[in-house]
């Protein structure tokens, strides 16, 4: 549903309900966004009922499906946190509430996968039981085989411990036929598993961090959440992947000024061109139409434009031409419109992105409101027994 069809609607609605003043575009924008942002903080729940021992909230996410599917449109997608040497990664500037916090483990013994710098002048063969040097962890061992004095592959047979994407392994050439150098063994992947951050409350903080049982580790991490970061224990986790709800995006019905054109600026005169005057020429281009003038040419070029028919629907800035009997490239722009109004502007406009059903709870809070602003109780009495009919207001 576009903000157009919402705006309509929101008419068609209010005249339904005998309100016999006007909502405007102004009372559109201005006031429909905290309509919205009141149903998602409904639909939510209240973030102080979500703690332990509590009752679940009546209307919560994500407990209920019906409201997972409708708050499901501010999801975000799996998002990668940087952790600095601190343990601090900065909150999305669109959080408005935490789904999930993962962080990838790396297995000890997972599998190791990598690519190969073959070096130079190694002695040819193939060499079992290599213990690898370098990285972050310990214990991998390999298969190497050299050929042609380079080493052309190498076969993890024991995977160790620690070990992590980016690490560069090699082999002690006494190893590997007692020549050569340059070897190298980069770590593509290592097998990993997935860990839940739990979050933890500040209060409940000290308890965590000075507990044996509930001391953060990799295995077991935790985070607190304040006001512009996250803060991960153990602090050295480097990445952890973030998935949450966004604030609410709120809806802009865009508009454009139409009307008949008043004055002109920018002539350009063009070449070519008959002199002399032309009545009643009939102007094109631009967002209106039926406008017509006289246009005078001297010199080959056009010299002035007399509107005596401004028309309908044009825009200030349009740029308009006409067609005169010989020559090319003459045109004018509007410079000022009478009987001005507004039109829907899709470019400048901002649609919603709910479900058709959450827009009629939407707008009947909305109508709602407006009722009391407008003191209109007709509209407020409307709104309201219909929200209590078919929404959740």
């Amino acid at each position: 549903m576009t903000v157009d069809q919402v705006f309509q609607r929101v008419l068609t609605l209010s005249a339904k309900s005998g309100f016999t003043g006007t909502i405007s575009s102004v009372n559109f924008n201005q006031n429909f966004p905290f309509a919205e942002r009141r149903y998602y903080q409904k639909l939510y729940g209240n973030q102080n009922e979500y703690r332990y021992g509590d009752p679940v909230p009546r209307i919560a996410y994500p407990s209920t499906i019906k409201v997972s599917s409708s708050l499901s449109k501010f999801s975000s997608a799996p998002q990668v946190l940087t952790i600095d040497s601190n343990g601090h990664a900065p909150k999305p500037d669109d959080l408005f509430f935490v789904d999930s916090l993962s962080h990838i483990m790396y297995e000890n013994g997972g599998a190791i996968n990598g690519s190969i710098t073959a070096g130079t002048a190694y002695t040819n063969g193939v060499y079992t039981g290599i213990p690898l040097t370098g990285g972050s962890g310990a214990g991998a061992i390999a298969t190497i085989t050299i050929a042609g004095n380079l080493v052309t592959q190498v076969r993890v047979t024991t995977n160790g411990t620690g070990y992590k994407p980016g690490d560069a392994l090699s082999a002690l050439a006494a190893n590997i036929g007692g020549t050569g150098s340059g070897f190298s063994y980069y770590i593509l992947s290592v097998g990993t598993t997935p860990t839940a951050v739990r979050r933890v409350e500040k209060q409940d903080l000290a308890d965590n961090l000075f507990s044996y049982y509930e001391y953060p580790t990799e295995m077991f991490p935790i985070y607190v959440e304040y006001e512009d970061y996250f803060q991960f224990y153990p602090t050295t986790l480097t990445s952890a992947t973030l998935t949450y709800l966004m604030n609410p995006t709120t809806c802009y019905w865009g508009y454009t000024l139409n009307g008949t054109i008043s004055t002109t600026n920018t002539l350009v005169g063009g070449s070519g061109y008959t002199n002399g005057t032309y009545p009643n020429v009939n102007f094109t281009g631009g967002a209106g139409n039926s406008a017509s003038g006289t246009v005078v040419v001297s010199g080959g070029t056009v010299t002035s434009v007399t509107i005596t028919n401004g028309g309908f629907q044009y825009k200030v800035g349009d740029t308009l031409t006409g067609t005169l009997p010989v020559g090319t490239g003459w045109s004018f722009k509007v410079a000022s419109i009478t009987n001005a109004r507004q039109v829907y502007d899709s470019a400048t406009s901002v649609d919603p992105i709910w479900l058709d059903i959450d827009i009629d709870n939407i707008i009947y809070m909305f109508l709602t409101d407006m009722g009391a602003f407008l003191k209109d109780s007709e509209l407020e009495g409307y709104a309201t027994a219909n929200s209590k009919n078919g929404g959740i207001a």
